[in-house]
């Protein structure tokens, strides 16, 4: 149990370090313009967009979250958090998962609180590959994660709640 206890402590303050890819206001270059604090005070505010997979992402993710130099991934049996990190030439890549163990094996996960706007992937040369106009929300929510329990996430640019 204890071990559990220390992965949520991690997870959390991953999470809180995740996205912020200079959003914040004490961001290096803004300080002095008020114009462009209040910019980045207005970004860092931002709801967290949760884009379904309609065949952009892995097939085991059923909602992400992408930012520049973080991404989240909501699959069935887990989160997962990747983040990037500038390394001298190269850079460093994070990968953090936390599970739900005991949970069921196939909840409901399920858009809420629609957002205004859609989502579009062009990769590839192949337009019938592409996905165009697919809804964003500023939420997702596990339904039945555990009997009678249901799991919502949400949060602001760098904050996951």
């Amino acid at each position: 149990m204890e071990t559990d206890y220390l992965r949520v402590l991690i997870f959390v303050g991953l999470v809180q370090m995740a996205g912020t890819g200079g959003f914040a206001a004490d961001t290096p270059g803004l300080s002095g313009d008020p114009a462009a604090e209040n910019a980045s005070l207005e970004i860092a505010s931002l709801p967290l967009v949760f884009i379904p997979n309609a065949g952009q992402y892995d097939q085991s993710v059923a909602y992400a979250v992408t930012g520049p130099e973080s991404s989240l991934y909501f699959t069935p049996r887990e989160i997962v958090i990747v983040k990037e990190e500038s390394a001298g030439n190269g850079s460093i890549t994070h990968i953090v998962r936390q599970t739900f163990p005991g949970s069921s094996d196939t909840p409901a996960i399920a858009g809420a609180d629609p957002l205004p706007g859609t989502a579009n992937f062009f990769t590839g040369n192949d337009s019938a590959k592409w996905q165009t106009g697919l809804a964003t929300y500023g939420a997702v929510e596990y339904r039945d994660l555990y009997p009678g329990i249901d799991l919502r996430y949400t949060g602001t640019t760098g904050t996951l709640k």
